[in-house]
């Protein structure tokens, strides 16, 4: 948020994993990102583990990058 009021000509580049994917603030983050069109790049690492949970266990859609849409 401090780089957008600067003008700041940079941006964030978040890292996270399939796990986190199935978290409340992931969404959250997506979210607000969107609404204060905040310079981040969400990068999501799929590996299709959340600790010891294969992907499918967890998620309905095929390609979890549908989720941002």
């Amino acid at each position: 948020m401090q780089m957008k009021r600067e003008g700041a000509s940079r941006v964030v580049v978040c890292f996270f994993g399939d796990g986190a994917s199935n978290n409340g603030v992931f969404g959250e983050s997506l979210n607000l990102a969107s609404i204060w069109r905040l310079p981040v790049i969400f990068v999501l690492e799929n590996n299709c583990y959340a600790a010891t949970t294969h992907v499918r266990e967890t998620a309905v859609c095929e390609r979890l990058c549908q989720r941002a849409a």
